[in-house]
């Protein structure tokens, strides 16, 4: 960053101060790393009846948001369910699935699949899908339901080239009662998001960036909120696994009782 001086050369000069650093004297373009503050003013360096300093001026620079692309994959793991839990996980990777749950005579046991896709040029707080995960919400026996699950995602990015990346994803699985009176939606089963603030977070171009996801569903064979996916009692149904990445962790309770946050550097007192 060059800095120019609008005085009389001769009998001012600049001071500048980096990240709250000690003030040095201006003379030739200086370098800034993302996040970089710095602060300057101009000073009266001859002798003055009246001596005036110029104001101080703060600015915080960040590093230019970066175009994200990636390829996106997953598989399940690290199950846990009823005492008489009934189970089998599929390879994953191109396409991961999860069969679940002790089915009544010739019918088939609940499965969940995530098939992941590519996204291209996202860039923070952008939407993109990330895959889609369809859920077979059939009848089986009680105790032998599973009522967690993991979908390790891994991310495979070509911009920036050559970073790869993985993010576990806790999931809920949530069998309801049958109970005649009850409406299809009652009866639906669901899978949910136990968090859709993830735990994940990466670094490009200096900066972290926070990987958030929701569902979004459109069909008639259940229906989607933010956090779940319902599909009603002997219905298949996929949900689109919607992404963004924000440069702030999303729904990040304060446990301090104060603000959060970046730390900005304090001004540093004049000379």
């Amino acid at each position: 960053m060059a800095l120019v001086n609008p005085n009389d050369s001769t009998t001012t000069e600049i001071r500048y101060s980096l990240n709250g650093g000690s003030w040095e004297v201006y003379s030739t373009p200086i370098a800034l790393t993302p996040d970089g503050q710095i602060s300057a003013f101009v000073k009266l360096v001859t002798a003055a009846l009246v001596v005036y300093n110029s104001y101080t001026t703060m600015g915080l620079y960040r590093s230019h948001a970066p175009n994200l692309s990636a390829g996106a994959q997953g598989e399940f793991k690290n199950i846990v369910g009823a005492s008489s839990l009934v189970s089998s996980i599929g390879a994953g990777q191109s396409s991961a699935t999860l069969n679940y749950g002790q089915a009544f005579g010739g019918g088939l046991q609940n499965q969940l699949s995530f098939t992941g896709q590519n996204f291209n040029n996202i860039t923070p707080d952008q939407t993109f899908t990330m895959g889609q995960l369809t859920y077979l919400n059939s009848t089986t026996g009680v105790g032998t339901s599973a009522y967690e699950v993991t979908l390790q995602m891994d991310l495979n990015f070509s911009s920036p080239a050559g970073t790869s990346e993985s993010v576990d994803v806790s999931l809920g699985l949530e069998s309801t009662k049958n109970y005649p009176w009850l409406t299809a939606d009652q009866r639906a089963d669901y899978v949910r998001f136990n968090q859709i603030d993830t735990d994940f977070s990466t670094f490009f171009c200096g900066e972290p960036y926070y990987l958030n996801l929701e569902f979004v569903y459109a069909g008639s064979d259940g229906y989607g909120a933010v956090d779940s996916f319902h599909v009603h009692e002997g219905a298949t149904a996929t949900a689109d696994v919607i992404g963004y990445f924000s440069t702030t962790p999303r729904d990040t309770p304060d446990m301090t009782g104060g603000t959060g946050g970046t730390t900005t550097p304090a001004l540093p007192s004049l000379p």
